[in-house]
């Protein structure tokens, strides 16, 4: 006979606390084994459209709605900066921010310090840097939170709906929240869409109130990695890119970097992309591949923008052949020797010049002073 531990939904386990009487860790693993688990996105439209397109009920055609009501999870930013005005496809973006506090790229640094991410750095008084808002939403019913991200347009409104709740003593995770879609004109007078959020009602059943009062306490931060693949499965143009080549060079973008093949330093992928373009981050790998196969120190973060550097100076020249050799461990030592850039940010450019002066160093070591082969560093 059944009990209540041993069913995964009961009838009683109605709304959102379907979520807390259900195992949800063995059936994830059961039904999840080699597949991705990723988050399924919620569009928002442009132009002035009325209608979200929600993922479609088992696997079918995208559904569009006028609204749809569910908890907000987890909300952060997204700053994108691109110095020539975007066109679509793979233009990787001068600098990015999944935290919304450090850029990736040029100019990186404190995003909050940043002269292009005030307003009137960009046209009509906006900002240079567009920023956005990732919200991880869960509906009624369903066990997997599905990912919504607002446009710059958008903000003031969320902004606002954040600020009521907590003038009541309310967090976005303590109310169901019901999300539909207005037209608006900016300043230009361009057209466009922004959505609007509004309390359907409270978490005031008590169960459902704990159950994820509890989940709150024990909730770890999202990992760059969780990022990452958020913005992948959310067609983010700059991480399906880096996807791309990854895989493309027997790489996995991980969340250990255990293992030759497992990329766990996301930051610095993101920043050879943003800084020197996708084209030097393929060939960065495949020179990685080349030279240090299955060591597994050759794809930290130091080594990736030391590389990438490297190639964006001198181009591939003889490095595999050179620096297959050489003992990797020595030129890590000397690295740390170099000066205290071991603690520096990815997005640091004193760190990667710094690294490539040792590469450079070990690459001309045995070589005669008059050799054509030698490198000289500038700068």
């Amino acid at each position: 006979m059944a009990t209540k531990q041993n069913t995964d939904l009961s009838e009683r386990d109605i709304g959102y606390m379907a979520l807390a009487n259900s195992d949800l860790g063995a059936m994830m693993a059961e039904e999840l084994d080699g597949l991705d688990a990723g988050f399924e996105r919620v569009k928002v439209p442009s132009g002035g459209g009325l209608m979200f397109e929600m993922p479609g009920e088992e696997g079918g055609d995208p559904e569009a709605v006028k609204e749809f009501s569910a908890v907000i999870l987890h909300h952060h930013p997204l700053h994108v900066y691109y110095a020539t005005k975007y066109t679509g496809g793979n233009q990787p973006p001068d600098c990015a921010s999944f935290d919304g506090l450090t850029g990736e790229g040029e100019p990186g640094g404190p995003c909050r310090k940043c002269p292009l991410n005030q307003f009137g750095s960009g046209e009509n008084g906006a900002k240079a840097c567009k920023n956005r808002r990732r919200i991880y939403v869960l509906r009624e019913g369903e066990i997997f939170p599905l990912l919504l991200s607002l446009p710059t347009g958008s903000l003031q409104e969320f902004t606002r709906y954040i600020k009521r709740l907590l003038s009541k003593g309310r967090k976005s995770n303590a109310v169901v929240t019901r999300f539909t879609l207005r037209k608006a004109t900016n300043a230009g007078g361009v057209v466009y869409t922004h959505a609007m959020c509004i309390v359907l009602r409270g978490l005031t059943y008590a169960d459902e109130a704990e159950y994820f009062r509890t989940q709150n306490l024990n909730v770890r931060p999202l990992t760059k990695y969780n990022l990452f693949k958020a913005g992948l499965e959310a067609g983010d143009k700059v991480c399906v890119h880096i996807d791309e080549i990854c895989r493309a060079n027997g790489y996995m973008v991980s969340m250990s970097s255990r293992g030759f093949n497992n990329i766990s330093a996301i930051y610095a992928l993101i920043t050879v992309c943003a800084v020197y373009g996708y084209s030097t981050l393929d060939d960065t790998l495949k020179l990685i591949r080349a030279t240090w196969e299955g060591v597994s120190n050759a794809t930290r973060r130091e080594f990736l923008v030391g590389v990438a550097e490297f190639v964006h100076r001198f181009g591939p020249v003889d490095f595999a052949q050179r620096m297959r050799y050489k003992n990797i461990a020595a030129i890590w030592q000397d690295y740390l020797a170099e000066t205290s850039h071991s603690n520096r940010q990815t997005c640091d450019p004193a760190m990667r010049k710094a690294f490539c002066r040792v590469l450079v160093r070990h690459y001309n070591k045995g070589l005669a002073a008059n050799s054509r082969k030698r490198l000289e560093m500038e700068g």
